[in-house]
């Protein structure tokens, strides 16, 4: 098993040492830049002592917090906690067709992953609904796992400025 760990680790360090990963804000760029990785255009080239380095820095286990306490939970260390599926464009009707996912869809899934006593984090982006703007999705999103959770939220990518 640490061999299989090994090898995804080794792979994963090449990647990101020969192809690089793309970097589309400009601050980032210039920030991973600053700290010695190299850059060209909009692709930062990490070497494995330098990645390592900041990865080293983080705690082994931290705390989050629900806006109800008794959904707050431990992250990293021997502590598991579950979260809810992630990104499904499309769902199934009761009849069992599937069609484009709705944000109507969305707030369903917030309230079942709300009601589960196996998460204690919720949100995220659990469907992607085909009906929201894509500039506006991840707000309304969020704004929704705040009105029908109150369990820690994952949060998501969104646009400088948001």
């Amino acid at each position: 098993m640490f061999a299989d760990l090994d090898r995804i680790h080794q792979g994963s360090m090449a990647v990101l040492k020969t192809t690089g990963i793309r970097l589309c804000h400009q601050e980032i760029l210039d920030l991973v830049k600053k700290n010695g990785i190299k850059v060209s255009g909009e692709i930062a080239f990490f070497k494995e002592d330098q990645l390592m380095h900041w990865v080293h820095k983080a705690p082994r286990s931290f705390k989050l917090y629900g806006r109800n306490p008794k959904y707050d939970m431990v992250l990293g260390g021997k502590c598991r906690e579950y979260a809810p599926g992630y990104g499904a464009p499309k769902v199934s009707d009761y009849n069992g067709l599937k069609r484009a996912a709705l944000f109507k869809d969305y707030i369903d899934f917030v309230k079942l992953v709300h009601q589960c006593p196996y998460f204690n984090i919720n949100g995220g982006i659990l469907v992607q609904p085909s009906d929201l703007d894509p500039q506006k999705s991840f707000s309304l999103m969020l704004y929704a796992a705040l009105i029908f959770s109150d369990k820690c939220l994952i949060g998501g990518a969104g646009g400088g400025g948001e």
